[in-house]
């Protein structure tokens, strides 16, 4: 894991609190890199993610959104990358849900592993990866009293 330290300065917003939002890599290139800014006051987070290029990337779709004041876990099929994130507020729930844009991946080096939790209840989240891995998928606790997720990282290698 490769850990790139951003400042609220210098990061781009992909989103406003409460506001949806669609992130999508261009094409060869999976997210490596994404930063979560916690409003605490809005239970709610700013994100920013930032994308690679990756040779042995394929054709890629979208799932289906997660469900809202829930656990989850979500890896992409047959090992895929991550090269996509979507999401929109559920004001009813004070938490967001979440779609996932995977590719397929020609040159997947199992075995794929789970990180531990990235950050804690209302703290940042930060991760990336090196260029030989890449992300598969996310999980996430929903803590209902805090209004909060914390989120691991599903990541794998690539085959060289």
């Amino acid at each position: 894991m490769v850990l790139v330290t951003v400042t609220t300065k210098q990061a781009i917003w992909i989103n406003d609190n409460h506001q949806n939002f669609n992130f999508e890599c261009p094409v060869g290139e999976s997210i490596v890199y994404f930063y979560g800014w916690i409003t605490t006051s809005a239970n709610d987070r700013l994100w920013h993610f930032h994308c690679a290029p990756r040779s042995s990337i394929g054709s890629c779709s979208w799932s289906g959104f997660t469900s809202a004041a829930a656990n989850s876990n979500y890896k992409c099929s047959g090992n895929g990358a991550l090269a996509g994130i979507r999401s929109y507020y559920v004001t009813s729930d004070e938490d967001r849900r979440f779609s996932y844009r995977c590719c397929s991946v020609s040159l997947s080096s199992p075995p794929c592993v789970d990180s531990g939790y990235v950050n804690s209840i209302d703290g940042q989240v930060e991760y990336g990866v090196p260029g030989h891995e890449y992300i598969n998928g996310m999980s996430s606790t929903f803590d209902s009293t805090a209004k909060d997720r914390r989120f691991k990282v599903h990541e794998c290698r690539f085959r060289y």
